[in-house]
C-alpha cells in the first residue's frame, strides 16, 4: 500500500528538471533562505534524493506556493 502511494508521488528531482533556468533558481533560492541549507548540499540531496521529510515538507509547500507564479 505505502509503495503505491510513493509511487503517485512525483520525485523532486524530475519536478525540479521540467523548471525553466528562472523557475529553478526562484525555487531553488526559496528553499535555501527558507531551510538554511547550502548550495552544495541542496544539490547534493537533489541529485541523491536525500531530503529529510521536513525538508520534503518545506519543499512541497514552496512549490504549491511558487507554481502559480511559473505558470504564469
Amino acid at each position: 500500500m505505502e509503495k503505491e502511494q510513493n509511487l503517485n508521488k512525483m520525485a523532486f528531482k524530475d519536478y525540479y528538471d521540467t523548471l525553466s533556468d528562472d523557475a529553478k533558481e526562484t525555487v531553488r533560492n526559496r528553499i535555501l533562505g527558507e531551510s538554511g541549507m547550502s548550495y552544495t548540499t541542496f544539490y547534493y540531496k537533489l541529485r541523491n534524493n536525500t531530503f529529510k521529510p521536513l525538508e520534503r515538507k518545506l519543499i512541497d509547500n514552496i512549490i504549491n506556493d511558487v507554481n502559480p507564479k511559473v505558470l504564469c
